[in-house]
């Protein structure tokens, strides 16, 4: 086949039959070099023991435990995680983000113990040099105790807890619930691990001395999700329950909303949990003084509810109420949430008084040392300020109006709707302590007759519509 250059557009067919003899000239090229290096590599490899060996989560630490090159005759040596034997060195494990004790114990040596900090993909190798027993020098023969006495040497431990009922464990075995008075122990080194719902737990060595008390009082933190409770497995009747070799999981990674005793507030949108009380008292305006009691009421992952039973007073009226609070959203720093509030109250000459909020509340929490809180209220109140009829105990103001009112008026409810914004800040000093500052204000909105002067001697000639307080909360 020839081509016919003079008759083709200028350009077009030797273009097009350049790119033709190009392409197929890459294309073998092409090939050529992508089989010269597999025929030069032989047959495909096996996978290596590098790669098929399990591999360690990210979200896990890995730590390889294992003897010392020179510990010999250590055949039965066991490694125990937290109380727990785990396997025999050597021995891989992932473990998840917390403190664990990693104790390696063999016939003939003594026990050998190491604290570690786990955190996510970091990699730590443990060689335990094991120490032998020293053999006793010598005796003389002492007689056998008395009939019925302990032969081996034993104390007792004492566990309290700020949670009542919290799980108590020594050497990851189950001894009861907190408070455990008087556990008799044999002497020597244990692990005790304090557990409860919600709670992080408390896992602590202690020496037992022989005849001697041990005492251990637990403060429970709080977490934001509940820890599930490890128990050993069950072994049916000739079942060996020594784990197999290989990684091992241990522990429970956190959970993505974690919260303390320290992030639990009255105004905030961190709730008050489930088994934990707070109580504030504050002083400011209108009301002179006011006092709250917080319960944490429902806690189930995601939802959380606490109610509050609240007392304010401005002397001519004091006021008793009830409220409750709802988780909406809670995801660390930041939380929202809402609450309802009714109540009433009354004072002298013939006054009384009737509320509804409905509120929304937006915190965010500053490396849990400071919350910031935004709350929008939306309330609806009615005072009787006067008695429907003239009495003797009445104030001026029912007998001679102030502008703008009727002598008909001035005898009936007053009744509004009104809008207030609030800007809050709790600080915890410690776990169990905070102190709070609030300002609130009604923009653009009626004078509130209660609040004002010509019916209660203490205040304003008018409703300034801003309003505050200082306060302590107290949480146990």
């Amino acid at each position: 086949m020839t081509h016919d250059n003079a008759t083709a557009p200028k350009g077009h067919s030797r273009r097009r039959g350049w790119r033709a003899a190009g392409s197929g000239s890459f294309g073998a090229w092409l090939a050529l070099a992508l089989a010269v290096p597999m025929v030069a590599a032989g047959p495909p490899l096996a996978p290596s023991a590098a790669a098929a060996a399990p591999v360690t989560p990210a979200a896990a630490a890995a730590v390889r435990v294992s003897l010392a090159p020179g510990v010999a005759g250590a055949s039965d040596a066991r490694v125990l995680v937290n109380g727990k034997v785990l396997g025999s060195p050597p021995l891989e494990l992932a473990l998840h983000q917390g403190r664990y004790l990693i104790e390696i114990t063999a016939a003939g040596y003594q026990t050998w113990r190491h604290w570690i900090d786990a955190v996510a993909g970091q990699s730590l190798n443990l060689v335990a040099p094991l120490e032998p027993i020293a053999a006793p020098a010598s005796q003389p023969a002492v007689p056998p105790p008395p009939r019925g006495t302990l032969t081996t040497p034993r104390g007792t431990l004492t566990v309290t807890s700020t949670v009542a009922g919290a799980e108590v464990s020594v050497d990851g075995e189950a001894i009861g619930t907190a408070p455990v008075e008087g556990a008799e122990l044999l002497a020597g080194p244990h692990v005790v691990a304090v557990r409860a719902p919600r709670h992080e737990e408390l896992l602590t060595t202690v020496e037992v001395v022989p005849g001697a008390a041990v005492r251990i009082d637990a403060r429970l933190q709080r977490t934001g999700a509940a820890s599930p409770r490890r128990r050993p497995p069950t072994a049916a009747p000739g079942q060996d329950t020594t784990p197999e070799a290989g990684p091992q999981s241990v522990g429970t990674s956190l959970s993505p909303r974690r919260r303390t005793a320290r992030t639990m507030a009255s105004h905030a949108a961190t709730l008050v949990d489930a088994g934990w009380v707070a109580g504030d008292v504050s002083l400011g305006f209108p009301y002179l003084i006011a006092a709250r009691l917080t319960v944490g009421l429902l806690d189930k992952g995601p939802l959380g509810v606490d109610g509050a039973v609240e007392l304010r007073s401005f002397g001519a009226m004091t006021e008793v109420g009830a409220r409750a609070r709802v988780w909406l959203i809670d995801q660390q720093p930041w939380s929202l949430a809402t609450s309802v509030a009714l109540g009433g109250g009354g004072g002298p000459k013939s006054r009384n008084s009737f509320f509804v909020d409905l509120a929304a509340i937006g915190s965010v929490w500053l490396a849990e040392r400071v919350a910031l809180t935004a709350r929008a209220t939306l309330g609806v109140y009615t005072d009787r300020l006067c008695p429907a009829s003239a009495s003797r105990n009445e104030v001026g103001a029912c007998g001679l109006p102030p502008a703008g009112l009727s002598p008909t008026a001035v005898r009936e409810r007053f009744t509004g709707l009104r809008f207030l914004l609030a800007g809050i800040v709790e600080v915890p000093i410690n776990a169990w302590l905070n102190v709070f500052g609030l300002f609130e204000f009604a923009p653009w909105q009626g004078n509130r007759r209660s609040f004002s002067d010509p019916f209660v001697s203490l205040m304003p000639s008018s409703d300034p519509g801003a309003y505050g307080c200082l306060g302590v909360t107290f949480k146990r």
